[in-house]
Order: structure tokens, then sequence, then C-alpha cells
């Protein structure tokens, strides 16, 4: 688990008991606040997942990951020559 995952897992914890202090006090700004909070650190820890599974694709499998970087830079590179 990368550092990214992990503040992202404690960051929708936070959301979570965030939202849940707003619903305990009916204030509504708080619960939105959690609510935003949680969805954060869902992406975020999506995000760190994402980077790990692909630095394990390149360990894996190096010539591969090099072909799909070579082909992700002409493409970027097509469409910004237009």
């Amino acid at each position: 688990m990368s550092m990214e995952e992990l503040k992202g897992k404690a960051q929708e914890a936070a959301g979570r008991v965030q939202k849940a202090a707003g619903d305990a006090f009916d204030n509504n700004e708080c619960r939105l606040k959690g609510q935003l909070r949680q969805g954060a650190g869902r992406i975020q820890s999506q995000y760190g997942e994402a980077v790990d599974r692909v630095r394990d694709f390149a360990q894996d499998k190096p010539f591969q990951a090099l072909g799909i970087a070579a082909l992700a830079g002409w493409v970027i590179g097509r469409v910004l020559k237009r």
C-alpha cells in the first residue's frame, strides 16, 4: 500500500467522521464538507492504487511498458501538433 493510498484512506475516514458529526448536530455545511472530504479521500486512495499497479506492471514487463510509453508520447505529440 502506497503513501497516497494511506493518505486517501485517512482522509476518507476523516470525512466519514465529519459527515457523522454533521448528521448528529443537524449541520448541513458540516455534512456536505464531510461528504466532499470522503469523496476526495476515495479518489486519492484510488490514485495511489493505480500508481502501484502501473509500477508493478512496469517492473514485471519493462519492454511492454516502454512500448506503451513511446506510443502514448507519439500520440500526444501528434495531437499537440494540430
